[in-house]
């Protein structure tokens, strides 16, 4: 029996695809949330441990994670699963054996996709919110190579925020293939569209599978000044 209440911090979870391009056998949740009305008590009220390594983090910090909880929680369901991802050692969620999936959270919102690994490798999520021109000026060169530089056509913000965000899906979708680390000078957006569309290549070799100037297909949206990136891998055949 589940007696668990759903946090006030935390609003109603939505689950409508937010991308153009339908994607078969991947569900989303999403919620809105608000770290200022958080207290450590939400996660009992909710049935979700609060993990040992969060015990001493700050309220942002928590919040944080348990609506991202709350938001796999409910995507699981989708695939008759009644629990939420636990985190491993490397921080990242353990999904159940035959299901992948992807958590983010930025400012207020957290977002959680799921599929079957029948049809789905991995997968990644992010969410961004937009950068103002300012900081996208700042960090636009840590963020992207000269080559993506030329890409930017006329909107910096939209641009350095894209390069971010998929960058941070590809690592998500690609990290649990590959069990390495890479960062964002080691993939490339080669190019996009402002109609949601992005492909990057990968810039160092991660393993057989996954090498040196392989492509990558995403997708992105901007909603409420959000901005969202997804990375499916498909299952092998």
């Amino acid at each position: 029996m589940n007696l668990s209440i759903f946090p006030k911090f935390c609003s109603a979870i939505y689950q409508q695809w937010p991308f153009s391009l339908p994607i078969d056998d991947v569900a989303i949740s999403y919620c809105k949330f608000d770290k200022n009305i958080f207290s450590d008590l939400d996660f009992y009220l909710a049935q979700i441990d609060l993990p040992y390594l969060l015990q001493s983090a700050v309220n942002k910090r928590k919040a944080e994670y348990l609506a991202g909880r709350l938001c796999a929680r409910e995507v699981l369901k989708k695939f008759n699963y009644f629990g939420y991802p636990l985190t491993q050692p490397d921080k990242s969620p353990l999904w159940p054996s035959s299901l992948c999936g992807s958590i983010t959270h930025s400012q207020g919102l957290a977002a959680a996709v799921v599929a079957r690994k029948k049809q789905w490798q991995s997968l990644g999520l992010d969410i961004e919110h937009l950068l103002d021109e300012r900081r996208s000026e700042k960090l636009l060169s840590t963020i992207t190579t000269q080559p993506e530089q030329k890409l930017i056509n006329g909107d910096i913000s939209l641009f350095t925020t894209l390069a971010f965000s998929i960058k941070e899906s590809v690592f998500k979708a690609l990290f649990p293939l590959v069990n390495k680390y890479f960062y964002f000078e080691h993939v490339e957006i080669i190019k996009w569209s402002k109609q949601g569309l992005v492909t990057v290549k990968l810039l160092i070799d991660l393993s057989d599978e996954w090498q040196k100037d392989q492509q990558i297909n995403g997708l992105f949206c901007v909603k409420d000044n959000y901005l969202w990136s997804f990375i499916g891998i498909p299952a092998l055949l």
